[in-house]
């Protein structure tokens, strides 16, 4: 236990066996980092994955949620660096900094995202079959960033805003769930430019219908300013009476 931990490994590894660890941050670089049990780190650590000592990560969680205060990369370069776990795992980053995570997340990886902060991906290759949820601050999509094809669960809630840059954010099969009216200030804020597909809407239990989404002034079919914000649109493509066509 430690202020603070760095991992730099080679050709060797760093496998966290019990839970209970004390340390503010982790700094997990290197070719070989895997969690063995839940909750291995302090909640309130701060997870970075890439610095200038060592720009790639492989981070496994191995089937095992964790919780950090912090989560980042702090390095730009073009060396791998991925959050990955073949068995379902989470990892909740609870945060009121805004940060910025640029490696690839694969296997069956869930993000969970609270805290006041706002945390932004902008990687392309993300394959996670997991979950991303917000319940409180942001957690944007932004350059070619993408939640990747197979993730089809995605969930907007509580105070939470989910911010896309892009149309190619999110699966055009994913359910997206927000509360229902007057239940939570949950958005959906999308920039001008932005027409992003989705399979299905729901607010509460309620399966909206087919057609485009989207703030006062983004030309959206359905105008919901308590749902939406920005210029851009969300276009649901299902409901109970079948799929949206699009003739150009």
């Amino acid at each position: 236990n430690a202020g603070a931990l760095t991992s730099h490994t080679g050709g060797g590894g760093v496998i966290f066996a019990v839970a209970g660890n004390t340390f503010s941050s982790f700094n997990a670089c290197g070719e070989c980092v895997r969690v063995d049990v839940p909750n291995a780190w302090p909640r309130t650590c701060s997870l970075v994955q890439g610095d200038g000592g060592n720009s790639a990560s492989r981070l496994n969680l191995n089937g095992n949620d964790q919780t950090v205060g912090r989560w980042e990369t702090q390095s730009a370069s073009g060396s791998l660096r991925i959050l990955f776990s073949a068995a379902p795992a989470t990892l909740t980053v609870d945060q009121s900094a805004n940060t910025l995570f640029n490696g690839s997340i694969t296997g069956a990886v869930s993000i969970v995202k609270l805290g006041t902060g706002s945390l932004t991906l902008t990687n392309k290759y993300i394959t996670t079959s997991g979950s991303f949820t917000v319940s409180n601050g942001t957690l944007a999509v932004a350059n070619e960033g993408t939640f990747g094809p197979n993730s089809t669960n995605i969930v907007v809630a509580g105070s939470g805003t989910l911010a896309l840059s892009n149309s190619v954010a999110l699966a055009d099969s994913a359910t997206v769930k927000m509360p229902a009216a007057g239940v939570g200030t949950a958005k959906i804020a999308l920039a001008a430019g932005v027409e992003e597909r989705v399979g299905w809407l729901y607010f509460g239990t309620k399966m909206q219908r087919v057609g485009t989404y989207g703030a006062t002034g983004s030309g959206a079919n359905h105008i919901d300013d308590a749902h939406f914000a920005g210029a851009g649109v969300l276009r649901v493509l299902h409901d109970n009476a079948g799929t949206f066509f699009s003739l150009l």
